[in-house]
């Protein structure tokens, strides 16, 4: 652990500082999963009009007239020969997903829907050949509680026939239960629930590779791997598909080669390939996806670099039951302490590193050796500091965290630093990184969100993604508006003094007519970063950086960001002269602009700028280099594999080389924030500084 001198570079003068860097590795996403992680097209069935009723005059004795609802007409009637296997269907995403709309047209009646990490997506079509007799006259939704369901079919016994039945604009579905010789009719009825759901349009997909195997093989094969890891890798080469796991406990293999089995076709392993695909997944999902084994002899594989996987089981009359599930990617990223270590010290922080994974290099190379921290370890390294009374940290920073375990840890260990520092108001701060997905994924356990939701209110800034201040405040960000919202939340319900929220995706401004510099980047991707300090009252004051993205993936950027920040924050504070005030939270007459957050901000993306704009070019450099000297023929699989390697070995950022622009970030002025005022219904106004 180095303990170089501590300078504030900012005002020139010795300021002593120490930050325990924690469980930095953050996670970029890559474009493995793109089709789950941009929002896709979705079209929503045309729910039932408010249900129709209709009245006659009665003559009854002593009263003139009366009113009766008339019988509504049943739209919907489905007779299944085999109740069993809707019983084993629902059975098999029960443990996915809660509640969901079972969408009925003339074409059958389907299911679309996604677990709550937005990790896995489920999709079934019981197609109306499945059924006999099938009429549905009009387009509903039935929307039910899938554990309500499942304790109507278990009263299925056997061979028993189902009959679904529905009224137009239905409060129930019934269920009809017959056995084969008619002699046995059991019927039921569930509440419907009125679900918001999306129905999304999952595009046709040519896979890099499909494999077609037997149902108890595959099941076999993720349960012997769950027993020594949470992951396994997939990798599909012209030797055959290989299902690779490391754990704790030690490391295991199944290889499969493609087979043909004469006597029973069943057991034969078919496997397409154009290009050879490797991948990693959560066993946890795949043991799950295997409940659904006893639908069909086979399963098929289909995996590409650029979609997440399908999993599927063929059904009766071309219906099927299909699992998508995204790519662990999660640790790829340049090694965390690596990039944030060295960020910070090179601003004068002195630094002691606790690493929450230990890789021989970050896995977008595709081969990794090394592990992943326990918590218990964690806990140990952190005791080893304070029993060498090394423990005096002004700050901590944490990001990727591999396990709910280790976030707990990790905030026991703030916590622990919080409660010593009480006597003395902004002597310790905590910058916290919740590190849990993006894009609308999240790659990490699903356990982890609120441990990081109830971390909240001990964090004195929280650096989360758009999609993950979504996980954290509740609050669907799609406009400036409910960016606010989301703010407000984080400030007001978590009370978490100071936020900055990171790779926003929105308009520059909600004027009709665009600035003349938003004119001249219209062709341009762009980036914000929306941040805000409270208030006493803990109301927003709100800022905003806009940037121009680079077309190119690299890794370690948000870990140079949160190490950044760190260093700059504190000399920026320094300046303003909140050192001891606590969380160093400015007075409420200081404009959003003008917080020592602002500030900082402005000179970490001035630096991350120009390291990136010098890392493209040497990219581009590299990749043009490359192509020339392999510009004939169709690339081997040596080849494209050596390709993959030099493309990411010339993306990892050259922060090295560019520490001079880390401590003397250029053309801040590039950079400036921009004061916000957006109300509730999403009117902006800007201001220049």
């Amino acid at each position: 652990m180095a303990r170089a001198d501590a300078t504030a570079h900012s005002t020139r003068q010795r300021v002593g500082h120490k930050i325990l860097g924690a469980a930095i590795y953050n996670h970029q996403p890559i474009s493995a999963i793109a089709s789950l992680a941009k929002p896709l097209e979705y079209e929503a069935y045309e729910r039932g009009t408010p249900r129709s009723i209709q009245y006659r005059k009665e003559y009854i004795p002593h009263k003139w007239l009366a009113v009766t609802k008339a019988d509504n007409i049943i739209v919907l009637e489905a007779r299944l020969e085999q109740a069993a296997m809707l019983k084993r269907v629902v059975d098999a995403i029960k443990d996915l997903v809660q509640d969901c709309n079972f969408d009925c047209n003339d074409s059958g009646i389907a299911l679309q829907a996604m677990d709550n990490s937005h990790v896995a997506l489920v999709s079934m079509m019981l197609k109306s050949e499945s059924f006999s007799p099938f009429r549905c006259d009009r387009n509903i939704a039935l929307g039910i509680n899938l554990t309500s369901l499942t304790k109507v079919l278990r009263a299925a016994q056997g061979d028993d026939i189902l009959t679904l039945k529905a009224e137009d604009a239905p409060d129930v579905v019934n269920l009809t239960f017959e056995s084969p010789e008619s002699d046995r009719l059991s019927e039921y009825d569930i509440k419907l629930m009125d679900i918001d759901q999306e129905h999304l349009g999952i595009p046709d997909t040519e896979y890099a590779a499909t494999i077609t195997l037997p149902s108890s093989e595959f099941s076999r094969i993720t349960r012997d791997l769950s027993a020594l890891s949470e992951s396994v890798a997939i990798e599909c080469t012209k030797e055959g598909v290989k299902f690779t796991c490391t754990g704790d406990i030690g490391n295991g293999s199944v290889s499969l080669r493609q087979h043909t089995n004469v006597e029973n076709d069943a057991k034969s392993v078919d496997i397409s390939l154009t290009e050879p695909v490797a991948l990693t997944f959560s066993l946890k999902y795949l043991v799950n996806f295997c409940k659904a084994a006893g639908l069909s002899d086979r399963v098929r594989l289909c995996l590409s670099n650029e979609v997440p996987l399908l999993v599927e089981y063929g059904l009766s009359n071309n219906s099927y039951l299909r699992f998508y599930l995204a790519p662990k990617i999660g640790d790829d990223d340049y090694v965390g302490n690596t990039m944030a270590t060295f960020c910070m010290q090179t601003l004068g922080c002195e630094v002691s590193a606790i690493h929450t994974v230990n890789y021989s290099n970050h896995v977008a190379y595709r081969r990794v050796r090394g592990r992943k921290t326990p918590a218990a370890e964690i806990t140990d390294l952190y005791a080893g500091l304070k029993s060498a009374r090394l423990n005096d940290f002004d700050m901590l920073l944490s990001g990727y965290c591999p396990s709910a375990e280790v976030v707990e840890a990790v905030g026991h260990i703030a916590r622990e630093l919080r409660l010593a520092s009480t006597l003395k108001p902004g002597s310790f701060f905590w910058v916290l990184d919740p590190v849990m997905g993006d894009n609308g994924r999240i790659y990490v356990a699903e356990e982890c969100v609120p441990v990081y939701r109830s971390l909240l209110k001990d964090a004195d800034l929280i650096l989360p993604n758009q999609f993950e201040a979504e996980l954290l405040s509740g609050v669907k960000i799609n406009d400036m508006a409910t960016m606010r919202q989301a703010i407000a939340t984080l400030h007001q319900v978590h009370r978490t003094p100071h936020v900055l929220i990171t790779s926003i995706r929105l308009p520059a401004t909600t004027s009709n007519t665009p600035s003349a510099a938003e004119e001249d980047l219209a062709t341009s991707a762009k980036l914000s970063v929306v941040g805000s300090t409270a208030t006493s009252d803990m109301k927003p004051r709100l800022f905003r950086i806009t940037v121009t993205a680079l077309p190119i993936f690299f890794s370690g950027t948000g870990d140079m960001f949160a190490s950044l920040m760190s260093g700059r924050l504190r000399q920026a504070a320094a300046s303003a002269g909140l050192l001891t005030t606590k969380s160093w939270q400015s007075p409420d007459d200081v404009l959003p602009q003008d917080l020592p957050l602002a500030k900082a901000a402005e000179k970490v993306l001035a630096s991350m700028h120009a390291v990136l704009k010098d890392t493209a070019k040497h990219y581009n450099a590299v990749v043009e280099e490359w192509t020339e000297a392999h510009s004939n023929g169709k690339a081997g699989d040596d080849e494209v594999d050596e390709r993959h390697l030099r493309y990411t070995r010339a993306a990892e950022v050259r922060v090295v080389r560019n520490a001079g622009s880390l401590r003397e970030p250029p053309d801040v002025e590039d950079f400036k924030a921009v004061s916000l005022n957006v109300g509730w219904e999403g009117a902006e106004t800007t201001e220049e500084v």
